[in-house]
């Protein structure tokens, strides 16, 4: 069997060779989580998710209704 690959900014690499670090921010109108990949000091690949929060009490209180 191959070993895996992930596409980044050098290309396909090896996911074996690359350092993953993950990186939390949260804060009272979001929380953003960045998975990235990184090779010899340079961030290669870089995924990030944003959660809202702004809303969610309308949200409620639509449902109440």
């Amino acid at each position: 069997m191959s070993e895996p690959l992930i596409y980044t900014s050098l290309g396909n690499l090896p996911l074996a060779g690359l350092e993953e670090r993950v990186v939390w921010t949260d804060n009272a109108d979001e929380t953003i989580c960045a998975s990235e990949h990184w090779l010899d000091g340079e961030c290669v690949r870089r995924s990030v998710h944003i959660y809202k929060r702004a809303g969610l009490e309308t949200l409620a209180q639509a449902r109440s209704l």
